[in-house]
């Protein structure tokens, strides 16, 4: 089983746009794909998409929080006991896994007047990320509680380094993060992982959990056809 995350930064990175985003995707072939800050013209070919409300505080617009796409060779139905508004919840059964996919951002410090109405509460910076880190991972608590048989994958742009320097995350995130991690019985498979910036680790993460067997994980820094970056973001790639 492959699952990929990547923040497309809203297809903004020039190129053949849209395209790029494709062809980058259809390389790497995962069976399930988390995309965060993405347009909503992005439909990967032989998956079903699903996706959280727009990225605005309007809930209107042209790009996703989260998007959540499922190969068409798995089963997959949108989980109705979650509504957290930056995430997609998804259960998949792929082959003999019963999967509980759990695609989400958390904001980063700056990220209040971007928000929907009430997600943010009155918090910025890192009172905002712990917030809705609470939230989300009291949702999923209560999704489990229904859905007991399913594993738990919680995977997307987290905004914030489980490792090295700190650069757009804080200390008290990380500890709250690796304790929430902790609590869900999950393991971040992408934590040592390179950011796209040199120096950084991984801000974007793929949790799974921590009795699963992780067979490789892969950063990629998808480029154009001119040599530019695609995004701000790597893609990561784990293999299960």
């Amino acid at each position: 089983m492959r699952i990929a995350t990547w923040n497309v930064d809203r297809g903004r990175a020039g190129g053949k746009g849209f395209c790029d985003i494709l062809e980058v995707v259809r390389d790497i072939g995962a069976d399930i794909w988390i995309l965060t800050e993405a347009p909503v013209s992005v439909d990967i070919p032989s998956t079903v998409a699903f996706r959280s409300m727009p990225e605005s505080p309007n809930g209107e617009g042209n790009d996703v929080w989260t998007a959540v796409h499922v190969s068409t060779s798995a089963r997959a139905n949108r989980c109705a006991l979650s509504s957290h508004p930056l995430t997609a919840a998804v259960e998949v059964d792929l082959g003999p896994q019963r999967l509980l996919i759990y695609g989400s951002v958390l904001p980063w410090g700056t990220a209040a007047p971007y928000l929907p109405t009430g997600v943010g509460g009155h918090h910025a910076g890192t009172a905002l990320f712990l917030h809705v880190l609470k939230q989300q991972v009291r949702e999923i608590e209560m999704v489990r509680m229904h859905r007991p048989d399913r594993h738990l994958v919680f995977a997307g742009d987290f905004n914030q380094a489980l490792d090295g320097p700190l650069s757009g995350g804080s200390r008290d995130g990380q500890v709250a993060l690796r304790s929430a991690l902790g609590r869900l019985r999950l393991v971040a498979a992408t934590a040592d992982q390179p950011h796209s910036l040199p120096g950084m680790k991984s801000i974007d993460h793929i949790c799974v959990p921590s009795s699963w067997v992780v067979r490789a994980v892969t950063t990629i820094q998808p480029r154009n056809s001119a040599g530019r970056p695609i995004s701000d973001h790597a893609c990561y790639v784990v293999d299960l």
